[in-house]
């Protein structure tokens, strides 16, 4: 719609809606529109689409006032079954419904991954990475804190610095007291990143460690 008005705006067009007027068309039948369109069918059997049912007054009033009884008026919910026979209509039964996703050619979608999105797109992402030699219990290969999805300012490289250090001073410390297991140091890394992060600056990017111990 945003970009239908700049299309007019350019083509000289004056454009008035409801961001500089108090205007507004609904695309929905109003009450009256919905008893005329009731008197030309006469249906015998109603299910008014949920977000319409105030309108109809259904499952009384509009389709009582047209003679439809209360049990041929069904207010349905989303995964509703709804059985048509010569005797009218009942609801027989539910089925598993709601949004469903399709990501392109690699299939549907579950709540995980659109959270993790969801995340990603609002906070961006911190990778933890270094090298550890767990014989010697020492970080060989330096610390290193990379981000994506961050302004990355002169405040942000500060920030970056700071989290670098604690992370190092994590792991130098949990190494000192013997840790040497690779889950339980990256454990620490994230651990250490979301706290100052979240706890100091109010900030909670996805936060991956990717320490090589070996």
């Amino acid at each position: 719609m945003g970009r239908v008005i700049d299309d007019l705006h350019r083509a000289g067009t004056e454009v008035i809606h409801s961001g500089n007027e108090p205007v507004h068309a609904s695309g929905h039948a109003r009450q009256g529109e919905l008893r005329t369109f009731h008197q030309l069918v006469r249906p015998r059997n109603f299910v008014p689409v949920q977000r319409r049912v105030p309108a109809h007054g259904a499952p009384r009033g509009l389709g009582d006032l047209d003679g439809l009884k209360h049990n041929h008026v069904l207010i349905c919910e989303d995964g509703d079954q709804v059985e048509v026979s010569a005797t009218g209509i009942r609801r027989s039964g539910q089925v598993p419904a709601g949004f469903h996703y399709i990501d392109g050619s690699a299939g549907d979608l579950d709540e995980r991954p659109l959270e993790e999105r969801r995340m990603l797109a609002e906070y961006g992402l911190l990778l933890i990475s270094g090298g550890i030699d767990k014989d010697r219990g020492v970080i060989v290969d330096a610390i290193k804190v990379t981000t994506r999805g961050w302004f990355e300012g002169e405040h942000d490289k500060t920030l970056l610095e700071l989290v670098t250090s604690n992370v190092r001073e994590s792991l130098d410390t949990a190494l000192r007291e013997g840790e040497r297991d690779p889950v339980a140091l990256n454990k620490i890394a994230q651990r250490t990143a979301g706290r100052l992060l979240g706890q100091k600056y109010r900030r909670q990017p996805v936060l991956l460690a990717a320490l090589a111990v070996f």
